[in-house]
Parts: structure tokens; C-alpha cells; sequence
């Protein structure tokens, strides 16, 4: 997602993409919002693999 907003680098640690000119600010926020529940999914994965809790 964060590559369909123009970010090729720093993965899910960089600052999230500042919205393209030309899309419609719905669009963007439903992105933003499908990838911090994705992302905060990978955080909770590692995080209980890295520690051996379940959350």
C-alpha cells in the first residue's frame, strides 16, 4: 500500500506517505487506515515471536 503512494524505501518504520495530489482524500485515508491494522499486525507477530507472548 505504502508503495502505491510513492514509497520505495524505509519499509514500515519511515513516517507514513504524505496523500498524492490527485487522489481523493477518501482513497487515502482507507489506505492509511488498511495499513496501520496491517502493520500493527506485523509488529504484534514479531513481537511475540521476539518474546514468546501472545497478544
Amino acid at each position: 500500500m505504502r508503495k502505491r503512494l510513492g514509497q520505495h524505501r524505509g519499509g514500515i518504520v519511515a513516517p507514513f506517505p504524505q496523500k498524492p495530489k490527485r487522489m481523493r482524500l477518501r482513497t487515502y485515508l482507507l489506505l492509511q487506515l488498511k495499513s496501520l491494522i496491517l502493520e500493527r499486525a506485523i509488529w504484534n507477530y514479531d513481537h511475540a515471536k521476539l518474546f514468546g507472548t501472545e497478544k
